[in-house]
């Protein structure tokens, strides 16, 4: 195999190198490493960084983790300092994988704990389409964000949904899932309504 076609693939022992068709699971979703696109910020530079908290913001949706030497921001792609907050696309949520979440919930009320990070990569999911409901998925591949603090076995993903229901929430056929790009901002953007 070319060493230049390898990537890194995340296994319940860490990191080992194999091709680029293979992928891993991640919650319910194969999710595969990519190099950095360009697309933002690249999310190698924050290794090392420590975390001191973290926060869901709505103006714009994105998540933010606060750092001793600042802020890192993950919004959906295409989310600029000016926003509109009439727009329909602005109604998504930034997710994380549960063993994120719970290893950022471990600063909670622990004033002074800092959690470095020790791995952030970029990487491309595959949503897999529930098999029990008529569900409608939409852009299945998507960019996310894998992040490793002090204490996590594995990498956890951040990544941008929307849900929406049809007229009748117990429809569940008219159910539908958008998955969106997610990046890491280039720099920390305060961000004004337009």
């Amino acid at each position: 195999m070319d060493e230049s076609q390898n990537i890194e693939k995340q296994n319940a022992g860490g990191l080992s190198s194999v091709s680029n068709a293979s992928t891993s699971k991640s919650t319910a979703d194969c999710t595969t490493m990519t190099p950095f696109d360009g697309k933002g910020g690249d999310p190698t530079t924050i290794v090392g960084r420590e975390v001191q908290w973290y926060y869901e913001n709505e103006e714009p949706t994105r998540l933010e983790f606060k750092c001793s030497d600042g802020r890192l921001q993950f919004h959906k792609e295409g989310v600029t300092e000016e926003w509109d907050s009439d727009n329909d696309d602005d109604n998504y949520e930034v997710c994380m994988d549960d063993n994120l979440e719970e290893a950022l919930d471990k600063l909670r009320g622990k004033q002074g704990k800092k959690l470095k990070i020790l791995e952030a990569v970029t990487a491309q999911r595959e949503s897999e389409v529930c098999g029990i409901w008529d569900v409608t998925f939409w852009k299945l591949k998507h960019r996310v964000i894998g992040i490793r603090l002090e204490g996590m076995d594995q990498l956890g993903y951040i990544f941008c949904k929307t849900e929406r229901d049809g007229e009748d929430e117990d429809d569940i056929e008219d159910y539908e899932l958008f998955f969106y790009d997610v990046i890491l901002a280039p720099r920390w953007i305060k961000f004004r309504r337009h």
